[in-house]
């Protein structure tokens, strides 16, 4: 075989690769950087998404827990009535004890020393400031998880619990109007206290809860986080605010009070999913004067192609962008004469029967004696 010589530099007796080499090899690196690249970063979101799956593991073995304990399940809008005609302590909230966080859940219901209860957005802020956020409430892929709260010194948290295929009432202040209190979804609503027994459609045919990307207080036009303003209550013409170009956001309360802003709040306006539209659908309020109309709070995630799921037996599935969805063009608001015969309430926003939504509507009504599966 021909010995192949590297080439003498000037009269010296040293030896060095030319131009064109020293370029091809860096080229041939360039390439294999490139190709690496995207690897490590699917490797990255792989390893994240494992670790939200697990937290939502964490969640269902609370929920258990709690059940075991108490018999029964905890609801949004508990609590104290200080200052306000309901508490608005959120499910997840009541669930600390049973996630390794008594000692925080203790400071946040010890009323102060003349006997008061602070409010959720003045709630402890030295203490809430100084402990820091709580890691197992936050999806590593989302950033604003990971941040100080948008809103005072809350916590912010990535998982909502599922009013299902019920489209609600998002009143924030109203006693006896909209806080989703009867509504198909696992948890029910404002001191609605159900349990396992209350569930006809099985545990394991039943969406707990789900993802919700944290909102930003800086307004970027995002879907995920953002909540847009459509006037109509049809899930279709809500999907379609997808492209930036075709909605306007919300910049008052939306603002003020992002989704997922506050973990221990749980007003339905921002403490919510909805399993209507796919995950990664935009949210909606029908005006934009304030955030307690009705409208949609859609599953999201940074993760690819979908979200994770947690069911109420406490095992956790990943649900695509392209799960069945049914009828889209079903006017909520509005339903004609026939979606009515077909199940959907005339007012109430409740469906009385099989979910109009499709696979996923399914999953999420606790009582609409669907046979579906998991997608």
């Amino acid at each position: 075989m021909r010995n192949v010589k590297m080439k003498r530099l000037g009269g010296g007796g040293s030896f060095a690769f030319t131009l064109v080499e020293l370029l091809v090899v860096i080229a041939i690196i360039g390439i294999l950087i490139a190709l690496l690249l995207p690897a490590v970063q699917a490797a990255r979101e792989a390893a994240r998404r494992m670790t939200c799956t697990n937290h939502l593991k964490q969640f269902g073995l609370a929920i258990h827990n709690y059940h075991d304990a108490t018999k029964g399940l905890p609801c949004n809008m508990q609590g104290p009535q200080v200052d306000m005609v309901w508490g608005c302590w959120s499910s997840q909230m009541m669930l600390m004890p049973y996630m390794e966080q008594q000692s925080r859940y203790d400071l946040i219901i010890t009323p102060d020393s003349s006997g008061n209860y602070m409010w959720i957005d003045g709630m402890h802020p030295a203490v809430l400031a100084s402990s820091g956020l709580i890691s197992i409430f936050a999806c590593p892929s989302d950033g604003n998880a990971g941040k100080a709260s948008p809103r005072g010194n809350c916590v912010p948290i990535s998982y909502q619990p599922s009013a299902g295929d019920t489209v609600c009432n998002l009143r924030e202040w109203d006693d006896d109007v909209g806080k989703c209190t009867n509504n198909r979804g696992f948890f029910g609503g404002k001191l609605n206290f159900r349990s396992f027994g209350s569930i006809p459609d099985g545990l394991s045919n039943t969406v707990a809860m789900s993802e919700a990307v944290v909102g930003s207080i800086v307004e970027d036009n995002q879907v995920k986080g953002g909540i847009a303003i459509e006037t109509s209550l049809i899930p279709a013409v809500v999907k379609a605010l997808m492209h930036p170009s075709n909605r306007s956001i919300f910049t008052s309360a939306a603002t003020v009070y992002p989704r997922g802003y506050c973990f221990a709040d749980g007003r339905t306006s921002h403490n919510l999913i909805q399993t209507i539209l796919p995950p990664n659908s935009p949210s909606s309020t029908t005006t934009g004067a304030s955030m307690t109309e009705p409208g949609f709070r859609s599953t999201s995630s940074f993760h690819t192609g979908g979200v994770n799921v947690l069911l109420g037996d406490g095992s956790v599935h990943f649900i695509s962008d392209t799960v069945s969805t049914g009828d889209l063009n079903w006017d909520v608001k509005n339903p004609t004469t026939d979606q009515i015969a077909k199940g959907y309430t005339s007012s109430g926003f409740e469906p009385t029967g099989y979910s109009p939504f499709g696979v996923w509507g399914g999953l999420g009504s606790i009582r609409g004696g669907e046979s579906v599966s998991l997608p």
